[in-house]
């Protein structure tokens, strides 16, 4: 009797651990918008559009064409750089904003006691911020897809993601993969 009860605690546990982990360990996930009337079919060739305020002032360590170059890929297997011969179908635009952090990393202490039957048991726990890869800040990666004519906004898509505040190469890497998660969302489907 009391290994019945041992293996359906510790089931118990293990599926009550399972259901913990998979709600806590989501991704983030790109947004996207756009206009319903836009016909996205004929998008064969970009330009970059050429702005002064695509970058936070906190991003110092990241340039304009640092940040063209991670997301010059994914946007060349969509379209075509625009040339004299063929004009520009749409105009890419992008932004890297600081988003305020939301993860607590202060070191945290735990400790716990329970009993069930005339059995008790107790722990205790300790966690402290590593670092791991020095992704100290958050950015929010927008990309836009605009009309060469009009500048109206025809689609956009968003990613938060950890940048450091002190490698220019991580944040080139991560800007990248941003682009491949976000420009995967076009053309709307």
């Amino acid at each position: 009797m009391h290994n019945k009860k041992t293996i359906f605690l510790w089931r118990s546990f293990f599926a009550l651990a399972l259901v913990c982990a998979s709600v806590t360990a989501r991704a983030d996930s790109v947004e996207i918008d756009y206009d319903t009337n836009a016909d996205f079919s004929r998008f064969n060739y970009y330009q970059w559009q050429d702005q002064s305020d695509n970058l936070d002032g906190v991003f110092a360590t990241l340039s304009d064409t640092q940040v063209r170059d991670a997301l010059t890929p994914s946007i060349e297997g969509l379209a075509l750089l625009a040339t004299p011969e063929h004009s520009a179908d749409f105009l890419v635009r992008y932004f890297v904003r600081e988003q305020k952090k939301v993860v607590d990393d202060r070191p945290r202490i735990g400790i716990g006691i329970g009993s069930m039957g005339n059995n008790v048991g107790g722990g205790f726990s300790f966690s402290l911020p590593l670092g791991g890869d020095n992704l100290d800040k958050q950015a929010h990666v927008i990309v836009d897809l605009l009309d060469p004519k009009t500048q109206k906004l025809l689609w956009r898509g968003s990613l938060l993601t950890g940048i450091s505040s002190s490698s220019p190469e991580i944040n080139q890497r991560q800007i990248q993969k941003a682009g491949v998660e976000i420009l995967k969302k076009f053309p709307p489907r």
